[in-house]
């Protein structure tokens, strides 16, 4: 029965079990703990002692699996030798940093494999403004602004970390550039479209595929008149492009760094998909959804980065001929890296982590000599955060900042802003808690804060799961303990309440986690403005935050269903079935459902009653669930949940 099971083929592909599985040492964290450096020797090392375990827990009551047990042998050598090659074209990134900051520091370094490089990437990149980039006979009228030209330097990583390529970018500077009457606004995929997105790719058993338009924004046509100069310097690089320098240039086609060059891009693509038959969303205006006689593509997209899957492979063809018709990009097949983010499939569906971003963080505040200590917890178990803690003067400030002169405050709160809303609901809380105070932080802040980051160092590697079918999932089996019917096409809602946990302002904070496909695609911690009187009320003001949001994710999963549907209007989600919304409060539960106003709830300000609204209009359905089982939980206390965490997050390999 073990081998019939979608969790043996897992563990022959290195994927991460599911916590139902009682091996006593689970191969990934051994591999995470052993390192990423890959030799023949360690390669038979690591396989010896994974197959000891699968022998150990499988074959003893299998007499059968000897065979099995044999070829699973042979593929783990293969992945590991396969391993091993990758390795040797790993390629440190040290040599290449820092960046350069601009094309003089190029001409400045000595001749060598370093300097041809980047040259070579500067002519890489001028090979892209061809000629319909530039007018040369358009001439500014007086008074009229003309852009300096300057070049960008990035050092581009694989998902390994190691150099996938040197990037050169020209771009004007936007900065300077005057905007009054253009409109600059160009609207990109959120988080939360990306995670259901995938959800549904999962469960339509359809692998996400990724392609990335070349220069996406020279692509793009200048609507309005806009002129840019070339720097001098240019011409010491490529000779060749010696005409384009000391005069002015009139953009035919936008070009990076100009303020309005994501809205003519936008503009560009979001025109041609109307004409190959896209029709495109109003809850999430970067998704698409098409229906043709081969199959239905969907896409969403972000500036130049695009996913897409069909429901068949003649749709998928026949989408990506028409593309090229009209754009130059690379196809870059099944997703696996996108906005910072890794995307493993397994037997299980496929999972999503932030793990090589979490260890730079860490990386980066470890090397300047901090000392990182690995933690169980985001935060320690007595700690409490007031205002009391903050220096009151600008002198204290500088003394508190001398004592911690390796890091930056902020700047380490807002990467970790990040790496929570992405992947890591687990930090959440305690990043949102932190960064209440980055206006001023005290000595117990930055404490908290290396502590936080020493949670981190010691789990990067957590990952949420998308199962193909989420029956199989542990939370299923949860809610359907505790009595409550869930269709599988349709969002969970968990919203809990930490009742006046803010010692300053007496407020409660509130969050709510919402699941699809049994993995998490959205999740939040925050702080409702008015003081709630009673533990109930601070659950019905989270649980309306939390509805506020599962109303526009019910719209965007109607969307990502129906959208390519000829009869669809977004009105019929008014007939969609409702989300579910589960508490672990009776009292928030009854003020939801009773529409009488108590002297206990007469004073609850008018937009918080959005959940009763909601309730009466059958956009959604309240449920209970016990204390214990409540998925909130880590997002509103400052407590250790790794058995709740088992059913939010999985671990993956780290490489």
């Amino acid at each position: 029965s073990v081998l019939n099971q979608p969790l043996f083929d897992g563990a022959i592909q290195f994927r991460s079990l599911p916590p139902s599985c009682s091996f006593p040492h689970s191969y990934p964290t051994r591999l995470a703990e052993e390192g990423s450096s890959h030799t023949p020797t360690q390669h038979t090392a690591k396989v010896s002692l994974i197959t000891q375990d699968l022998n150990k827990q499988m074959l003893t009551s299998h007499p059968q699996a000897l065979e099995m047990h044999a070829q699973t042998t042979m593929i783990l050598r293969q992945e590991m030798a396969q391993m091993a090659k990758e390795d040797k074209a790993f390629i440190d990134i040290t040599p290449y940093l820092p960046e350069p900051k601009g094309i003089k520091q190029i001409i400045k370094l000595p001749e060598g494999k370093l300097k041809d490089q980047w040259k070579s990437a500067i002519r890489k990149e001028l090979a892209t403004i061809t000629e319909c980039t530039f007018n040369l006979n358009g001439q500014p009228l007086v008074g009229e602004q003309i852009l300096p030209l300057m070049f960008i330097f990035k050092v581009k990583m694989t998902s390994k970390g190691g150099l996938d390529k040197l990037k050169a970018r020209l771009c004007a500077r936007g900065d300077l550039q005057e905007t009054d009457g253009l409109e600059i606004y160009s609207p990109t995929a959120s988080i939360r479209l990306l995670k259901m997105f995938l959800a549904l790719g999962v469960e339509m058993r359809r692998q996400v595929k990724q392609l990335d338009f070349v220069s996406a924004f020279i692509q793009g046509k200048v609507r309005s008149r806009i002129f840019v100069y070339i720097e001098d310097e240019v011409a010491m690089i490529c000779p060749e492009f010696k005409k384009y320098i000391g005069r002015p240039l009139q953009l035919e086609r936008a070009i990076y760094g100009l303020a309005t060059s994501g809205r003519y891009w936008y503009e560009d693509l979001d025109e041609y998909l109307q004409t190959l038959s896209f029709r495109r969303s109003t809850v999430e205006p970067c998704f698409y959804a098409r229906s043709t006689s081969l199959g239905t593509v969907r896409l969403i997209n972000y500036v130049d980065d695009t996913l897409f899957f069909a429901n068949t492979d003649e749709a998928e063809e026949e989408f990506i001929k028409q593309l090229k018709a009209r754009f130059n990009f690379h196809l870059l097949g099944t997703a696996h890296w996108y906005l910072g983010m890794r995307i493993i499939y397994n037997p299980l569906g496929a999972t999503l982590d932030q793990s090589l971003y979490a260890n730079s963080i860490v990386t980066k505040i470890s090397k300047k000599g901090v000392v990182i200590t690995p933690r169980n917890t985001p935060l320690p178990m007595d700690l409490t955060m007031t205002k009391k803690d903050c220096p009151t003067t600008d002198v204290m400030q500088e003394e508190v900042n001398n004592r911690y002169p390796d890091i930056h405050f902020r700047s380490v709160i807002g990467s970790l802003i990040y790496l929570s809303s992405g992947t890591r609901p687990d930090i959440t809380y305690a990043v949102v808690k932190l960064a209440k105070f980055s206006h001023a932080p005290g000595d117990n802040h930055y404490k908290a804060l290396t502590w936080l980051l020493g949670y981190i160092y010691k789990y990067p590697n957590k990952a949420i799961q998308y199962h193909t079918i989420p029956n199989n999932s542990l939370l299923h089996n949860t809610l359907k303990e505790a009595k409550i019917e869930l269709n599988d096409k349709l969002t969970v809602t968990f919203t809990d309440a930490s009742w006046q946990d803010c010692v300053d302002t007496g407020r409660s904070t509130g969050g709510y986690v919402t699941f699809k496909s049994g993995g998490v695609v959205d999740h939040r911690s925050h702080l409702p403005v008015p003081v709630a009187l009673s533990s109930g009320e601070a659950e019905y003001l989270a649980a309306s935050v939390a509805c506020t949001a599962a109303q526009h994710i019910r719209m965007l999963n109607y969307d990502l269903y129906h959208l390519m549907e000829e009869d669809y209007e977004l009105e019929k989600t008014e007939t969609y079935p409702p989300s579910n919304i589960i508490l672990d409060s009776e009292a928030a539960i009854a003020i939801a459902k009773s529409d009488k106003d108590t002297k206990r709830t007469r004073h609850i300000l008018r937009r918080y009653h959005f959940v009763r609204q909601g309730v009466a209009n059958g956009q959604h359905v309240l449920g209970w669930i016990g204390t214990t089982s409540q998925m909130a939980d880590p997002l509103t206390k400052n407590d250790d949940f790794k058995e709740i965490l088992n059913y939010i997050l999985v671990d993956v390999p780290i490489d």
